[in-house]
């Protein structure tokens, strides 16, 4: 049985979630909702946090399939 992790936001990678949802919203509306959906799947980084490229020691890497944004992680 895996145990969820605690994900924590820091406050730059909100904003860059916030100006990337207002980007696709700008250049092609109702794109950013896809966006969105997409962030939410990362969810399972939570239940599964190695499934993630692993980048440098503890630090990991989630792509995202759909958009050019990946979202870095750690296991603390």
């Amino acid at each position: 049985m895996n145990r969820f992790q605690k994900i924590m936001l820091l406050d730059s990678a909100e904003i860059d979630l916030d100006e990337a949802f207002i980007w696709y919203e700008l250049n092609n509306p109702g794109l950013s909702i896809a966006f969105i959906f997409e962030i939410d799947k990362f969810h399972h980084i939570s239940k599964y946090p190695q499934t993630s490229g692993k980048q440098y020691k503890n630090t990991f890497r989630f792509v995202m399939k759909k958009f050019l944004f990946s979202i870095y992680h750690k296991i603390i």
